[in-house]
C-alpha cells in the first residue's frame, strides 16, 4: 500500500504537502513507513535523486501541547529533520502551551495574537509554494 501512495504522490500535479497534526510526531512515523515499506529515501530509477519527495518543498512548523513549553522542544527536532532531508523550513514557527484549555469549542485559538501568528504561517507558506 506504502508504494501505491508513493507512485500517487509522484502523479499529483505541482508540489506535494504534508501536513502531519501534530505534525512533531505523525510526520516521524509517516517518514519512516516511506521509508521502510516504500523505500522513498531511495532512488527508484536511475536518473532519480534520493528523497525526492521532499527536496526542494517548504515547511511552516507548529506544535501543541498541554505542557507549559506547548512541544517547543519537538519542534527543534523536526526543523533539524526536515532541514536533513531537503525541506525549506520557514524561520517562524508556534507553540502553543497548555493546549487542552487554548482552543475554544470550535478548535480555535482562544488568544487572538496566537490565532493571527498560526493564519500569518500558512499565508508565508502558502506563498513560497505559490512560488515554485
Amino acid at each position: 500500500a506504502m508504494k501505491d501512495y508513493v507512485e500517487w504522490l509522484k502523479q499529483l500535479p505541482g508540489k506535494t504537502v504534508f501536513v502531519g497534526y501534530p505534525a512533531a510526531y505523525d510526520f516521524m512515523f509517516v517518514y519512516w513507513y516511506l521509508i521502510r515499506f516504500a523505500g522513498a529515501s531511495r532512488a527508484t530509477t536511475e536518473d532519480e535523486t534520493s528523497l525526492l519527495a521532499y527536496k526542494g518543498n517548504y515547511a511552516a512548523i507548529m506544535a501543541r501541547s498541554p505542557g507549559g513549553l506547548g512541544g517547543v522542544r519537538g519542534l527543534v527536532f523536526l526543523r533539524m529533520l526536515f532541514g536533513n532531508i531537503g525541506i525549506t523550513v520557514l524561520p517562524d514557527e508556534q507553540a502553543v502551551p497548555s493546549a487542552f484549555q487554548a482552543f475554544d469549542e470550535s478548535g480555535v485559538l482562544k488568544n487572538d495574537k496566537m490565532q493571527a501568528k498560526v493564519k500569518d504561517l500558512g499565508k508565508v507558506l502558502s506563498a513560497e509554494l505559490l512560488k515554485k
